[in-house]
């Protein structure tokens, strides 16, 4: 029994159908029992023009087209499934359409909130970084300051003690702006 992986390409130049036998490698390990195995993965392509009405196509590719559309009403999909595609629904599809849709809304829900979620936490994380790095610059920019001051007012013959005095910081930490920017 082989295994089919069906994928739908949409808004293709053209209609069309392929099929890619998948032949199984070993990529790691001893398999002595891989040419005995009795499933084939199988890939087929359906290649479906969505750019293009589907006005003299056939059948299955209309009813993908109309499925799928993005500009056309639920209503006239109906419509022209059933006189185009012979492919009637009923409450109970119809139903069964919308609970698909309500759960592809909710994955789409959650994903989103999901991705804001992420989004501002790289966010916060961005800005307090960024906000450390302004920081840790305005800080160096300070004691640079400092710096100057503290180097001009022992040149006019003012003592460490006056200094740190009149800059509101200790005599310590004026030894270690000196010390950092001598």
């Amino acid at each position: 029994m082989d295994v089919y992986f069906i994928w739908l390409l949409l808004y293709e130049d053209s209609d069309y159908i392929t099929v890619s036998p998948r032949k199984t490698e070993i990529l790691f390990g001893k398999a002595d029992h891989i040419n005995d195995v009795k499933y084939r993965s199988n890939i087929i392509n359906v290649g479906v023009d969505m750019k293009t009405n589907p006005v003299d196509r056939d059948p299955f590719f209309k009813m993908i087209y109309y499925l799928l559309s993005e500009t056309m009403e639920p209503a006239e999909k109906i419509r022209k499934l059933d006189e185009e595609c012979g492919f009637q629904i009923n409450k109970s599809c119809i139903e069964r359409m919308k609970n698909m849709e309500y759960i592809s809304d909710y994955i789409w829900n959650e994903g989103q909130k999901h991705g804001i979620i992420l989004g501002e936490q790289r966010g916060e994380l961005r800005g307090i970084m960024l906000g450390e790095q302004k920081a840790a610059k305005t800080i160096k920019e300070k004691d640079q300051q400092i710096s100057i001051a503290v180097k001009a007012l022992l040149l006019s013959g003012q003592t460490l003690d006056e200094i740190a005095n009149l800059l509101g910081i200790s005599v310590d930490e004026a030894n270690e702006i000196l010390e950092k920017h001598n």
